[in-house]
């Protein structure tokens, strides 16, 4: 038995059956395509959360090396001195903002050690030597 031929806006059951067959494979189509958009985004969000988690461990990393360095006792001398907490026989001084510097003939300068000798040179002497150090006998 042989059913009838339906036609429906012109087009014969084969017809029909084929664009309801074209408009199932694009819904499937489009449908994976999201799925494979979305695993995609996915995959963006994982790599950048485990940059995140790399760029975080090694924060951590600095802070530890600081938190142990600080808690050391010579840094923590170091700071009490900022304060003007010092050792026994210590005595705090400051110097003023904007204070000249001293004299070539300070006391305890160079200038006033034993042995000192005062040394004529030119300037280009001065450079060469600052350049590439002290020549022989000097």
């Amino acid at each position: 038995m042989q059913l009838p031929a339906v036609s429906f806006l012109g087009l014969d059951r084969r017809r029909l059956a084929w664009a309801l067959a074209a408009v199932v494979a694009a819904w499937i189509l489009l449908t994976f395509a999201r799925q494979v958009g979305e695993a995609a985004d996915a995959a963006a969000r994982a790599d950048r959360a485990r940059a995140e988690n790399a760029t975080l461990a090694a924060q951590l990393d600095r802070l530890r090396a600081e938190l142990q360095l600080i808690q050391e006792p010579r840094y923590v001398a170091l700071q009490a001195r900022a304060f003007g907490v010092g050792g026994r026989g210590e005595r705090q001084f400051t110097l003023q903002a904007g204070a000249p510097s001293l004299p070539p003939d300070a006391p305890g300068s160079a200038s006033q050690r034993i042995g000192y000798r005062e040394v004529a040179r030119t300037p280009l002497d001065a450079w060469i030597e600052l350049l590439f150090g002290a020549g022989p006998g000097g």
